[in-house]
């Protein structure tokens, strides 16, 4: 439909302006991907974050991924790509031991 097509288009422009603006190591650069877990729910957006973190690192370009929920990253093979993580304290009690271990850290 109309709203795919568009989508799919936006997501191109994006993912060549990543390329352009995130390969020189001797500039500062960050890319944000503000609501991250939608990108990750297309093929095309799993691609282009997955590969801009692979990527960015190489090139020290900050990759920042806003989620609202820390458990779309609280996978083993996300989390050694993350190399700084913040939360907000959730207000369950089970959310926050959760959100400990996200970080290494143990309940007390």
């Amino acid at each position: 439909n109309n709203e795919q097509i568009a989508g799919m288009s936006i997501m191109e422009v994006i993912m060549k302006m990543t390329y352009i603006f995130s390969t020189d190591k001797n500039e500062d650069a960050a890319i944000i991907f503000d609501e991250a877990k939608g990108f990750e729910d297309t093929a095309q957006g799993q691609f282009l974050i997955e590969d801009s973190l692979r990527k960015g690192r190489a090139n020290m370009t900050d990759i920042y991924l806003v989620t609202q929920a820390f458990m779309d990253y609280d996978r083993e093979d996300k989390k050694e790509l993350l190399s700084y993580k913040f939360a907000f304290r959730p207000n369950q009690k089970e959310a926050q031991e959760k959100v400990l271990h996200f970080f290494g850290m143990e309940s007390n």
